[in-house]
């Protein structure tokens, strides 16, 4: 019950202060909304550039095996969809 009285409480200090400071609270929304932009944008250009590396299928050294199916086991049949399907 504290924790709720004290959100409450909380919550009713950071309306006023809001509807205080009206324009103080603006530029603050300005300024974080173009810092969260940017770091997005930073983000999705690390995303870009370091992706997921595939590998290549015209690798002649790269084993087709390996790549298909996981070793734990976890999405064996993922892939073999159909021939479930058409067990049935």
């Amino acid at each position: 019950m504290m924790h709720v009285i004290a959100g409450l409480f909380l919550i009713a200090f950071g309306v006023w202060g809001v509807m205080d400071e009206w324009y103080y609270a603006l530029d603050f929304l300005k300024a974080a909304g173009s810092l969260t932009l940017t770091a997005a944008g930073i983000l999705a250009l690390l995303g870009g550039v370091f992706g997921e590396r595939r590998p290549d299928p015209n690798d002649a050294e790269a084993d087709p095996a390996s790549t298909d199916t996981p070793e734990d086991g976890a999405d064996v049949g993922a892939n073999d969809w159909n021939a479930d399907v058409l067990a049935k």
